[in-house]
């Protein structure tokens, strides 16, 4: 029993992390969040929530069934989906350019706690969007007529971003265990990308070890 649990997890850890390069993928809603209207390109002014992005993804493509929620940001200015069964690339930050890297150290630094969720999709989008002319009152992305509450989380984005680009730590930062799921060949193409960061190996091998030794207590008081 041992042996086949361990062969189960060491098959389920090398299928998440020889990842796939296609998953579907679908929004399931934005928490926590706020409120806001920015310029989005071609979209023009839209209205808004902003936070951290509710995601279900299917690793393998097995249907409604196989969904897994994980969480990112968004890194593009087109529409989310909510529908089954739509179809993602996975990609490396460093194959979808150095702006993708910052979106991925910027949720990397969210979820240790040190940026709200608000802050750090203003950062994902103004770094992304316009990677070199980082201004929240021009270019690719900004915000209109931002209240009280957007300008906080608009000053705590440009702080942040201001530190990361006057320091090294995007020469050092480790990208690899995120990707950035894009729909279609473009950035342009398609619904909502999203950077988020992938399941980690490690925890998985632990959970197959607790149940390994779970197996092997159950085992051993049945022979009792």
């Amino acid at each position: 029993m041992q042996f086949f649990l361990v062969i189960f997890f060491l098959s389920l850890t090398s299928q998440l992390y020889a990842l796939p390069t296609q998953i579907y993928l679908k929004t399931t809603g934005v928490d926590p969040r706020s409120t806001g209207t920015f310029h989005f390109g071609d979209l023009g002014n839209i209205n808004v929530y902003y936070g951290e992005y509710d995601l279900a993804i299917d690793w393998d493509m097995t249907g409604p069934a196989g969904y897994q929620a994980i969480s990112g940001f968004c890194v593009e200015d087109a529409w989310a989906t909510s529908s089954n069964n739509v179809i993602y690339n996975l990609l490396l930050p460093s194959a979808a350019g150095p702006q993708y890297i910052a979106a991925a150290y910027i949720l990397g630094q969210y979820q240790a706690g040190n940026i709200s969720a608000q802050a750090a999709q203003i950062a994902v989008w103004e770094t992304v969007m316009d990677f070199n002319n980082l201004s929240y009152e021009s270019g690719h992305f900004y915000a209109i007529n931002p209240d009280s509450n957007d300008l906080a989380y608009i000053n705590s984005a440009s702080s942040f971003l201001t530190t990361m680009y006057n320091t090294s730590v995007l020469d050092s930062f480790d990208s690899t265990s995120y990707r950035i799921a894009r729909n279609g060949d473009n950035p342009s193409d398609g619904y909502q990308d999203y950077v988020i960061h992938v399941p980690e190996p490690g925890a998985l091998l632990s959970l197959g070890i607790v149940l390994l030794g779970l197996g092997g207590v159950a085992r051993r008081r049945f022979k009792r």
